[in-house]
């Protein structure tokens, strides 16, 4: 095997940076979110590296839980991989991961969750976060005939890796605010419907009887 042309893939990091900009600012404007936005993610990160398997899994909090947000090349889309608190931590300290040679303190998880790392074919994990909270993991897969992942590429992969959990909160957030703005709509609707239903004669008269009687 031989090392990528890293002129060749400066090229085509420039172009995917290009891809991935205008997907960030569609996400940002409120015309898209990351579930829409997740499989041109993963082809311009996979399409960078000159990788031919990969997948996005997102972290559920509450289920404790990896389910895969998109995939390229994985048959088995609905794989899922169990987290245990203490594990997180320990994910966090490292931000790319070889399954085939993982640190030792990840060494008891990831050789517990070997059929699922097969269906992925996971050579490399990049993990997903922003600041200190752990949002999933980009799982890459075999290398194109011929090539092989130089030290500089696994930097190239956690920018990559950045820009994508960026994407991920900004479309969370935005999802929040489409929320919040609904059930606004929802109050600001009920009361106009009441104000409507309301005799405001009868009321006037029940607030001056109710003064009366407190005098």
């Amino acid at each position: 095997m031989t090392p990528a042309s890293a002129e060749e893939t400066i090229q085509r990091l420039i172009l995917s940076l290009s891809e991935l900009e205008q997907l960030s600012a569609s996400i940002i404007s409120g015309r898209g979110n990351f579930s829409v936005s997740s499989q041109m993610h993963l082809r311009v990160i996979m399409n960078t590296l000159q990788v031919t398997q990969g997948a996005i899994l997102r972290f559920h909090p509450t289920q404790r839980q990896l389910v895969i947000e998109s995939t390229i090349n994985v048959k088995d889309e609905s794989l899922m991989i169990s987290v245990e608190p203490d594990t997180i931590p320990l994910m966090l300290q490292f931000p790319i991961i070889a399954p085939s040679r993982p640190p030792l303190a990840l060494e008891p998880f990831l050789s517990g969750i070997q059929p699922q790392l097969q269906s992925l074919g996971a050579n490399l994990w990049a993990v997903l976060k922003v600041q200190d909270e752990f949002l999933g993991i980009i799982s890459l897969g075999p290398f194109l005939a011929g090539i092989e992942m130089e030290d500089w590429s696994h930097g190239l992969f956690r920018v990559l890796a950045n820009q994508t959990a960026i994407s991920m909160v900004h479309s969370r957030l935005l999802d929040e605010v489409r929320a919040d703005k609904f059930h606004l709509f929802l109050l600001s609707d009920m009361t106009a419907q009441i104000c409507q239903r309301l005799d405001t004669g009868i009321l006037a008269e029940e607030v001056v009887d109710d003064a009366v009687t407190l005098l």
